[in-house]
């Protein structure tokens, strides 16, 4: 199973996999941002410090976007600065173990203010390695469905459950990501801010509906909502060290009839903070490690103990425009 798992990943690393979505810590996506032409690239991978009930993840990460500013002039090649007012067109690609993910969209950020306000919009087409498998969606079992939230959502029962064949087996989402944030950026290089996301996601299983959202790192209906909320900041203590914090809160849609409830909404939150160090010009790599915490809304969906909700992350970014380059 292991074997199959990382040769589907590092197979799939060799075209070059990346996203919009993996990029913590920066989400006004501003951050060394120039106008005309972005590159970025990325590498996460988050593991729980004891092994049970948060799935690990991998991602890598390629982005393209145009900054394009709203106004008369045209300093491509300039850097945004925290009060631009710009329209955003964006395209990227997202690899991991379980999936491949190909998404664009656009952000617009209408007035000259600081703070800042944005409207995103994001499409996101997503393709499971013999990876999509059937979740519990109650809190307690019943005939219908394999055991319980408890029981299903955890490393365990996802990793005996995934690549069970030798020929892979493709399962197709997609999601449509509507979003709002607001945030300030000073001088000095402070940034906080809050993120507002409302997700539409539509997935193809033959498990009745039930599947599992390996980007949030929760179960999900087939077609279900998503509600995603984020508080996020980085204070700088020297020109390369910044200290970094994000908080995020996920929930799910519900759906019963009469009685009968198919699906309980299901959320959970996640505390990460830590330092990131930068270096090169303009500071364009980053690296960043992140411990932290998580913690489910029910206890009847939590089957684990409190040392299994520490978590720790490292991400590595390099971020660049373009027309440096000509």
């Amino acid at each position: 199973m292991f074997t199959k798992a990382f040769r589907v990943f590092f197979v799939s690393l060799a075209v070059l996999a990346g996203s919009l979505s993996a990029f913590s810590f920066d989400r006004s996506g501003i951050l060394d941002m120039h106008y005309g032409p972005n590159l970025s690239l990325t590498a996460m991978g988050n593991s729980p410090i004891i092994w049970g009930e948060w799935l690990p993840q991998l991602i890598t990460a390629v982005d393209f976007s145009w900054i394009e500013p709203l106004g008369d002039s045209l300093p491509y090649g300039e850097g945004v600065n925290g009060n631009a007012a710009f329209l955003r067109m964006q395209a990227g690609l997202e690899l991991s173990p379980f999936y491949e993910n190909f998404s664009f969209g656009m952000g617009l950020r209408p007035f000259s203010i600081n703070p800042q306000i944005g409207l995103n919009f994001v499409y996101s087409n997503l393709v499971y390695f013999d990876s999509n498998i059937e979740m519990a969606m109650a809190g307690s079992s019943s005939a219908k469905q394999k055991g319980s939230i408890a029981q299903n959502w955890n490393t365990k029962y996802i990793f005996d459950n995934i690549y069970g064949d030798e020929d892979i087996d493709f399962d197709f989402s997609q999601s449509f990501t509507m979003g709002a944030n607001l945030d300030y950026r000073s001088k000095t290089g402070l940034m906080v801010g809050v993120y507002f996301n409302f997700i539409l996601v539509d997935i193809t299983t033959g498990f009745d509906g039930k599947s599992y959202d390996y980007q949030r790192n929760m179960p999900v209906f087939s077609r279900d909502y998503l509600l995603e909320l984020c508080l996020f900041g980085r204070y700088p203590l020297s020109q390369a060290l910044v200290f970094l914090y994000e908080i995020d809160f996920y929930k799910s849609g519900v759906s019963k009839s009469g009685n009968t409830i198919h699906k309980e909404s299901l959320h959970y939150g996640k505390v990460l903070s830590g330092l990131e160090y930068a270096w090169g010009n303009r500071n364009k790599h980053r690296f960043t490690l992140t411990p932290g915490f998580f913690m489910r809304g029910k206890s009847r969906f939590y089957d684990g103990n409190v040392g299994q909700q520490f978590i720790i992350q490292l991400q590595y970014s390099c971020q660049f425009g373009l027309f440096s380059y000509f």
